[in-house]
């Protein structure tokens, strides 16, 4: 597996360049009107990506891009890399206290997401 798994949402950036970074696998419309992108990412391309989110992540929100029992949570100007199982405290915290709200907090349930969507 040599490709990262993201989901975007469009009004989390302020730079809708992104997208023409990555391939869009899938886009559909989430509550509040969001336009959730789930994207591709190879290997060769996981730090661009990653460093272009970190800097243009609007503040309360966060990106993730999921590979395998790997996953990345990006937040405006922070990186957590974490694998299935690990302690997620940290960046949930880290979240909550840059105004995520807690039932939108980055969790196991993101690996499964990527398995539902056969990721």
């Amino acid at each position: 597996m040599n490709n990262w798994y993201g989901w975007i949402i469009e009004q989390s950036l302020d730079d809708q360049s992104f997208f023409d970074m990555v391939s869009t696998l899938k886009m559909k419309s989430e509550e509040e009107d969001w336009k959730e992108h789930i994207v591709e990412v190879p290997d060769e391309k996981l730090n661009e990506v990653a460093e272009f989110l970190k800097q243009h992540l609007l503040e309360k929100w966060y990106a993730h891009l999921v590979k395998g029992d790997q996953m990345i949570v990006l937040y405006k100007n922070k990186e957590f890399r974490v694998e299935e199982g690990d302690d997620y405290t940290p960046m949930r915290e880290y979240g909550l206290s840059h105004g995520v709200p807690e039932k939108q907090l980055p969790n196991q349930g993101l690996f499964d997401q990527a398995r539902e969507e056969g990721l």
